[in-house]
């Protein structure tokens, strides 16, 4: 279970990152992306919460960090055109 609260917060803070990238944009759903951001971190932190009861601080924040960064890199390359430099 302690493996699916981290990886559940992960997947809910990729999501907030992404929402937050396509709000600013604008647009007209620029208010829906920012309803996402704020309702993605929220449900992320809680599960992270969770996860720190069963993982070492140092452990659970460089999966959480590395993980996630590592995905988003990899949206932002083939979702946003961004650059691998």
């Amino acid at each position: 279970m302690k493996w699916i609260y981290l990886l559940a917060s992960i997947a809910f803070e990729v999501l907030g990152t992404t929402a937050m990238k396509m709000a600013s944009q604008g647009g007209k759903n620029a208010m829906i992306w920012n309803v996402t951001v704020w309702v993605a971190y929220i449900i992320c932190f809680g599960l992270l919460q969770y996860a720190m009861k069963y993982f070492e601080l140092g452990t659970v924040y460089a999966i959480w960090s590395g993980v996630g960064i590592s995905i988003l890199a990899v949206i932002g390359y083939f979702v946003f055109e961004d650059s691998f430099s």
